[in-house]
This record gives structure tokens, C-alpha cells and sequence, in this order.
């Protein structure tokens, strides 16, 4: 995009300009709006706690394509920071440690967010975060996670906060996604499955190592990747549709643009090495707004503890929210019927 209409784009936002006239100027052309449910009221439905989508025309990342996402959602200050230092955020392992849980201590003065599939290295074995989680500023709490290193079991107690993210099959196993008669069902976490998901992409790449490592191996595919320079968010964008062989295969979706352009680079390379195995295939625009239409019509509506929920079954999407109370800071979408998500 010409750094001229992003120069106008954001003094427009600034001087107050509504959202819905700068969707309607040439920046982006195909941009169209996915409805939220109404409720008998005319009101927007709480119920699922879904804003509504903008979805624009697509970018390309490397073999990968990417749909900026806008909300209709009021814009409120954002209350916590996913770039955060080291020094007031640890993790490490639980006094007596075991595979599904870390334990995480926020001693700064601002809330953090931390993102389903982040890699968390060190400790005792290599770990990945199974759902989105929010810790407020001066709390302490259980981190749900899974091993991505089988073969070690031992080694330091702290634990480093990665930048990198799981790829689709492996966050699918994460959530114990399996197909059944009325769609695909989002479970607890399949450890076994998430083991059987990294031998593969071992054997995939090439890429052996004697713990059986994700994260060793993410680091040797990444040094063998091309350069490719890191993406702009587009002004007030709080979402992203991704899009690999031709067809969506994961949203994500936040409460804030400052938010979407603090992890819109990390979000596109979780998914690089996927894309990268085959030729690149021009996804059209209309595959990602359908895929965006599906996830607003199916929603969030299936409480899984006091900050989650999921979609019920459905053929196609697989979401999961993150919600701090009424407020919706993160949504994780997969494509059920994209190859790198669930086996055909």
C-alpha cells in the first residue's frame, strides 16, 4: 500500500473519521462487512460475543496470503501488553513438575496476553501453550500447556516465553479436534496426537533432532527459509484471515489494533513453513470473507471455564475466545477442512 494513503488513513482515524467511511475508500477496495447476530431486539447478540467483520483484499506473505480484518466494536483502551520483559514476567516449572502445567508470575504493573501455540523453551522439556490467557498485572497463576520435546524430561526450572507458534496441526491436536457425525469436535488436549504431529513434520522437513524438539526444529527450517520482510498492519486492523494453497486456513481476531500489530509477523510465520512446501496458490478474497461469514454465524456460544468458549460442532470452523469479562480480546479460528488442519 502507498505510504501516502496510510498517512491519510491514519490522520483520518485520529480526527475521528468513522470506520465504516474509511472502509468505503479505494484503500481497501473489497472490503465487505460479515453481519453480527441480531438479537430479537435489533441489538447485537452478546451471545456469542462476536463483533462484526470487515474483511479486506488479500496480501501475500512468502506462499502464504493474508485478509486484514476490522470490527465494528467499540474501541476501548487496552489494558494489557503482549511485549512484555523478562524481568517482570517468569515462568517455570511447578514445585512438583509435571507435563501439562507451568506456573507464571506477572510481577509488572500492566496486564499481559499471552497467545493458544507460543512456544515456551527450556524448563524441563520444550512447551506449547494450549489456549489463550490473560494475567493480570501482580498475579500468579497455572499455565495450560503441552510438551512439544518428547524425549527430554529434565534440565532447569525457568522457562523462556518464545515468539514463535505451533503450526495448524499441532494446535488442532492441542484441542483434541476430531470429526464426527455433525461436524468436528473441539476437546482437552491430545498429548499422544500432538507428539505424532511433530514426527511428521520431522520427517516432512528433514529436520531429526534427538529429543524430538518442535522448537529445534522450527529454528533449523527457519535458517533454511527465505527472507521475507516482516508485515504492516493496515491502520485500525484488529484481525487476520489466513489463506494457504488456495484457501482460508486460520483467523485470529483481537480486541485492539495495537494488539494485531504486536503479533500480525509472529502469526504469519507460524504458518510459513507450511506454505513454503508447495507452489504458491492466489487464495480469492470471496474465500476468506466466506470463511469469516462461517465463524460470525457459527459464533462462540460453549462455556469452557470463565474466560473460554467454543464453537459447537461444525463442519468447518473450530474457535475458540478468550473473553475478559464481557470483553472479547482474542479469538483463534481453524479451517477444519483445510489438509494442514485435520487429515481428510
Amino acid at each position: 500500500m502507498d505510504t501516502s494513503i496510510r498517512a491519510n488513513w491514519a490522520k483520518s482515524l485520529k480526527n475521528g473519521a468513522p470506520l465504516a467511511q474509511l472502509l468505503a475508500t479505494p484503500v481497501a477496495p473489497a472490503a465487505t462487512k460479515v453481519l453480527p447476530a441480531q438479537g430479537s431486539n435489533g441489538q447485537t447478540s452478546l451471545l456469542g460475543g462476536l463483533p462484526g467483520l470487515h474483511v479486506g483484499r488479500g496480501y501475500r506473505f512468502g506462499n502464504l496470503d493474508w485478509f486484514p480484518i476490522w470490527t465494528d466494536a467499540p474501541l476501548k483502551p487496552r489494558g494489557y501488553t503482549t511485549q512484555f520483559s523478562a524481568s517482570a514476567v517468569t515462568v517455570s516449572e511447578l514445585a512438583n513438575a509435571q507435563v501439562a502445567g507451568l506456573q507464571i508470575q506477572n510481577s509488572g504493573s500492566n496486564g499481559i496476553l499471552l497467545l493458544e501455540g507460543t512456544l515456551l523453551e527450556g524448563g524441563w522439556q520444550h512447551r506449547a501453550l494450549t489456549r489463550s490467557v490473560f494475567v493480570e498485572a501482580n498475579q500468579a497463576l497455572e499455565l495450560p500447556v503441552v510438551c512439544v520435546e518428547q524425549g527430554r524430561w529434565g534440565g532447569t526450572n525457568a522457562q523462556a516465553m518464545g515468539q514463535k507458534l505451533a503450526p495448524a496441526r499441532v494446535r488442532a491436536a492441542m484441542r483434541g479436534m476430531h470429526k464426527v457425525a455433525n461436524g468436528v469436535v473441539q476437546a482437552s488436549a491430545d498429548q499422544g496426537k500432538v507428539w505424532d504431529e511433530i514426527h511428521k513434520y520431522q520427517a516432512d522437513f528433514g529436520a531429526m533432532n534427538g529429543t524430538g524438539s518442535y522448537v529445534a526444529m522450527r529454528d533449523d527450517i527457519d535458517r533454511k527459509l527465505p527472507v521475507i520482510d516482516s508485515p504492516v498492519a493496515l491502520p485500525a486492523q484488529r484481525g487476520v484471515i489466513v489463506a494457504i494453497g488456495g484457501a482460508p486456513v486460520a483467523m485470529e481476531l483481537f480486541d485492539h489494533p495495537d494488539t494485531l500489530s504486536e503479533r500480525l509477523d509472529a502469526i504469519l510465520r507460524g504458518y510459513l513453513p507450511d506454505a513454503m512446501k508447495d507452489n504458491y496458490t492466489q487464495t480469492p478474497s470471496r474465500r476468506a470473507r466466506r470463511f469469516a461469514d462461517r465463524v460470525q454465524q457459527v459464533g462462540v456460544t460453549e462455556q469452557e471455564g470463565p474466560n473460554h468458549k467454543r464453537n459447537k460442532p461444525d463442519l468447518v470452523v473450530a474457535a475458540e475466545a478468550l473473553f475478559n469479562q464481557d470483553d472479547l480480546l482474542h479469538l483463534a479460528a481453524l479451517n477444519a477442512r483445510h489438509s494442514l488442519v485435520l487429515a481428510a
